[in-house]
């Protein structure tokens, strides 16, 4: 018996190398079967009909084997899902890169012994599992276009929560984590939309892959020249501890990640990799249109200012159909980055107390004692002082107060006039041909798809429109001289 038993391992062992030879398996699965060689030889027999009939399509064979313990743990569901019509249809023919490792019909279904909620997200990646499909909508923007103030709106009135929004966009993975368990665990009630803005970083058109129901998709948007500026202002506030003597002029609030506006940091050094990683609505359209069917709905960031808001919330729930509830957090001043500054500590040493000063409009549930109304260009409301303690001498203090925060506003607003505007930029542009033309060649690529579906949104844009004009005039001049030169 131990001689047929020999002689039948020898033969499976031939089997299977000639099996292997004549399949020319990949690098990865060659790595999985030579760690987990006895478990490969002994599930051999049971996989290899469905190994053949899919060796035309690696990227199934390698996911196969990429969760090879998890496949022959279930291998006749497996089997089932990967020998049906189904995914042959929505995979196979069309040679999707990233198939469904389970039949995601099935996994939506609760009733379904192996489904979403019985799956972890981070074995669920590993499969190519889509994501489960409760998503109400997706949003597709980049950086200085207001995600951050739309995310506030909508989760403040519309009980929507945009999934994964504060992960490091560097990864891709967690954000599928956070939708997938999101997804999961939302309550009836909430709406779970999925927001797509990282078209350079890894594993990002597998995740866009992961995301299989046709839906809507709201798209913002902004002026290029006005993104520009922003770009070469952003930085952050420091906060430090004042006094009412503390002297302003001394203290450079606001930091620049990119180096001092005044000498164009960004544009002279960096500009290349700044454009291209900025402008990529288009390519996100063009990824995801691989995938799915969309129906875009574009906003301005204007769309978001707190006198266009309301109007705009409107028309985002009857659009995406979902309900909405007006707020007092629609009417925040959120565009300033000075508003980083608040909460403010300030210590009035005469009298030997600490006051908290804070943008009225972050205001929570603090106890007030006094309010002061300051006119300021930059925050356009009030600012209220807020204190636990009693106060003794209030007109005194009322009025130090009145002084400091004079003081603050006009150190602010001398340093907003040195910050960048986009009539310099339009400027700078017009003295660095070369970067005007390649910003330019940018732009043209990024605006395909909203010129087709809102030229009018196109046409407001006045600073978009005045670089135009310029590269025109540019190209002009360019096509004088080479008539000049050729005429010599």
């Amino acid at each position: 018996s131990s001689y047929i038993y020999l002689n039948q391992y020898i033969k499976e062992a031939k089997d299977s190398y000639y099996f292997f030879k004549e399949f020319n398996f990949s690098n990865k699965v060659l790595k999985v079967v030579d760690g987990n060689k006895q478990l490969f030889l002994k599930a051999f027999p049971k996989i290899k009909n469905l190994l053949n009939i899919h060796k035309d399509y690696q990227p199934i064979i390698d996911n196969i084997f990429h969760n090879f313990d998890y496949v022959i743990k279930n291998f006749n569901l497996i089997e089932e899902w990967l020998l049906s019509n189904d995914f042959n249809e929505k995979y196979k023919k069309e040679n999707h890169p990233y198939p469904s490792l389970l039949d995601p019909k099935k996994l939506n279904d609760e009733k379904e012994e192996i489904n979403y909620k019985t799956i972890p997200a981070e074995l669920a990646w590993e499969m190519n599992l889509p994501l489960p499909l409760k998503y109400k909508f997706i949003i597709i923007s980049h950086h200085h276009t207001g995600t951050y103030a739309l995310r506030v709106f909508l989760q403040h009135t519309c009980n929507t929560l945009i999934s994964g929004h504060f992960i490091w966009s560097e990864n891709v993975i967690q954000k599928y984590i956070y939708a997938y368990n999101d997804l999961l665990d939302f309550k009836d009630d909430q709406n779970v939309v999925l927001l797509l803005k990282d078209y350079h970083r890894e594993f990002f058109e597998k995740y866009i892959s992961l995301i299989q129901k046709d839906v809507k998709a709201l798209i913002l948007t902004r002026d290029p020249i006005e993104i520009l500026r922003s770009i070469l202002n952003y930085g952050y506030v420091e906060k430090f501890f004042l006094t009412e003597d503390t002297d302003l002029n001394k203290i450079t609030f606001l930091k620049y990640y990119s180096g001092r506006p005044d000498n164009y940091y960004v544009l002279e050094n960096h500009y290349r990799s700044e454009f291209r990683g900025i402008f990529i609505t288009n390519k996100i359209i063009n990824k995801i249109k691989k995938y799915i069917n969309i129906e875009p709905y574009y906003i301005h960031t204007k769309d978001l200012t707190s006198e266009n808001i309301l109007t705009t919330m409107f028309k985002i729930s009857e659009k995406f159909n979902i309900s909405f509830k007006e707020s007092p957090i629609l009417y925040m001043q959120m565009e300033s980055v000075m508003n980083h500054l608040f909460p403010m500590s300030l210590t009035l040493k005469k009298y030997n107390i600490n006051l908290e000063i804070i943008h009225e409009l972050t205001y929570t549930d603090k106890q007030i004692v006094c309010k002061i109304n300051i006119e300021n260009k930059l925050f356009k409301s009030n600012f209220k002082i807020v204190t636990k303690d009693l106060l003794r001498n209030k007109r005194e203090i009322i009025n130090c107060v009145k002084n400091f925060i004079n003081k603050l506003n006009e150190k602010l607003n001398l340093e907003c006039e040195k910050r960048i505007n986009e009539n310099r930029c339009i400027e700078y542009f017009k003295i660095n041909k070369n970067k005007a033309l390649f910003f330019k060649k940018i732009l043209d690529e990024e605006l395909i798809h909203i010129k087709r579906h809102r030229p009018d949104i196109v046409a407001s844009w006045k600073y978009y429109q005045e670089f135009e004009k310029m590269c025109e005039e540019l190209d002009g001049e360019s096509e004088i001289k080479q008539i000049e030169n050729n005429s010599n």
